[in-house]
């Protein structure tokens, strides 16, 4: 297998001192070995920073930029400023990276010329890597030419539908692997609570073809004190933010998508209104179903928009239509969702 292309891999870290090292590890061992690993220590106050020197003094390939905490997506965009290769990945720092991954995704990358190859993620608490680094204990690695049968090729557009329909296709940046000529212009936005979801339909919109591997290769670590797992609070309301903005690209670029969009993002502010008054003090709940209703009301959908929908999700749009708090109230004292 030739390694002549350049895989630059990001890595943000934040105080995380318990799993940067398997994170890394798990990076450093790949079987594609040309990588440049470009890791982004974001004002760490714990040992984080320094294991991410040592690991540096140990490999050629890596290099740690150390800067004021900015938060995740100031943390990608400074690492992107640093990319030379022609193919960038993310790896959160927490998480691992099982061994063949980015040489499966470049191969399948290759054969089928597309600018985004996907794979699947194993969830779990915790990964531990074996000594000879062939395998994640308990997660063999399948054949090659196994893997070749469970993949699919999906045009851009394909792939937009896909991720409005969130039909098998994740907006979470770290399980890809991304031609750079796609990224370029493109940055995280700053301060943005699901910052994945400000990014991904942009890159997606460039791509002509994607490739997706239904094979487990990235290990998502489960852990309390994640960003995904913190108690809703009112920085979780960026998703609506970033749906809308989603709604009026699409408006411009995918028009036969934005009946779906319009549902997605209505079900989204209700879901908001249903989380805040549930999980958060009074006078933030009063926020939050105010930010949500309002959103709501600046979206409004039709029954034109989500008649194709299933009768339940019918339902509820309907009754959204008559009174949007109403109907998050209904479905709190039905405990249907959030």
């Amino acid at each position: 297998m030739k390694q002549e292309e350049l895989i630059s891999v990001v890595i943000p870290v934040y105080n995380i001192q318990e799993y940067v090292d398997d994170c890394i590890e798990s990076v450093v061992h790949q079987t594609y070995q040309n990588l440049e690993i470009i890791i982004v220590d974001d004002g760490s106050i714990d040992q984080s920073g320094k294991k991410c020197d040592a690991w540096a003094g140990k490999d050629p390939r890596i290099q740690v930029i150390h800067q004021k905490n900015g938060g995740l997506s100031e943390a990608r965009n400074t690492g992107m400023k640093y990319v030379s290769g022609n193919y960038v990945g993310f790896v959160d720092g927490d998480d691992v990276i099982f061994p063949e991954m980015y040489q499966k995704l470049l191969d399948n990358m290759r054969e089928t010329s597309a600018q985004i190859s996907c794979c699947e993620l194993k969830r779990d608490t915790n990964f531990s890597l074996n000594q000879s680094l062939k395998t994640l204990d308990g997660y063999p690695i399948e054949d090659l030419e196994e893997q070749k049968k469970k993949r699919r090729v999906l045009s851009g557009r394909d792939a937009m539908q896909a991720l409005v329909y969130e039909n098998h296709f994740q907006v979470t940046v770290w399980n890809k692997l991304y031609h750079k000529s796609i990224l370029d212009g493109i940055s995280f936005e700053k301060g943005k609570y699901h910052e994945d979801e400000f990014w991904t339909y942009q890159v997606v919109a460039r791509a002509e073809r994607i490739v997706v591997l239904d094979e487990e290769l990235y290990g998502y670590r489960l852990r309390e004190n994640s960003i995904t797992t913190q108690q809703y609070s009112l920085k979780h309301l960026d998703l609506l933010e970033a749906r809308a903005k989603r709604l009026a690209f699409l408006e411009q670029n995918y028009p036969e998508l934005i009946p779906e969009a319009k549902c997605n993002l209505r079900f989204e502010c209700i879901r908001a209104y249903q989380f805040s008054t549930l999980s958060m003090p009074k006078e933030m709940a009063k926020i939050g179903r105010r930010k949500a209703y309002t959103v709501a009301k600046q979206h409004p959908i039709s029954y034109a928009d989500y008649k194709k929908l299933p009768v339940g999700r019918r339902v509820w749009c309907g009754l959204s239509r008559i009174s949007f708090p109403m109907t998050c109230y209904i479905r709190n004292w039905l405990h249907y969702g959030p």
